[in-house]
């Protein structure tokens, strides 16, 4: 039993963070290299919404089977840590798909709006710079604590 929840374990964090490192580092920069920054945006929008559904499956599949492994194994504090560190992950999944990504829509939608005056128009546009940011900062954490536990997880086999 223990083997199943440690490839379910595994196999989760990586499909999670392998997707969100494939569509940081691959995706998006090729949409926003290759398409006007506005289609590009179009398209950005609804593969975040997947991801977002797919990091939270990922991560209750995830922090699901470490707390399994956890009372498998009660003596090894590492499992608690990465069932909390997978909440905290998926905790700013959900943020940044439910509250930055909404935020972000509406001002790219607002700072081309039509009749805007230069100065409404510079103002929308930092502040969809500083709602990207945020967002940025948000998937980066995601992708830290995933590589984190990553680690922990190669070091724990390492160890076995």
């Amino acid at each position: 039993m223990r083997t199943l929840f440690e490839f379910v374990n595994r196999a989760a964090l990586a499909l999670w963070i392998g997707g969100l490192a494939f569509f940081s580092f691959i995706v998006a920069p090729t949409l926003f290299g290759n398409l006007e920054p506005d289609a590009a945006g179009n398209l950005v929008r609804p593969i975040l919404d997947r991801y977002a559904r797919l990091g939270v499956a990922c991560g209750a599949i995830g922090a699901l089977s470490a707390i399994a492994l956890a009372r498998l194994d009660p003596e090894r504090r590492g499992r608690r840590w990465a069932a909390g560190i997978l909440a905290g992950m998926i905790v700013c999944t959900l943020y940044a798909s439910e509250v930055i990504a909404p935020q972000a829509h509406e001002l790219r939608v607002a700072m081309h709006a039509p009749g805007l005056s230069e100065t409404a128009a510079a103002e929308r546009r930092a502040a969809f710079g500083r709602a990207h940011r945020r967002s940025v900062m948000v998937h980066g954490a995601v992708l830290l604590g995933g590589l984190i536990l990553l680690a922990s997880e190669a070091r724990r086999a390492a160890e076995s």
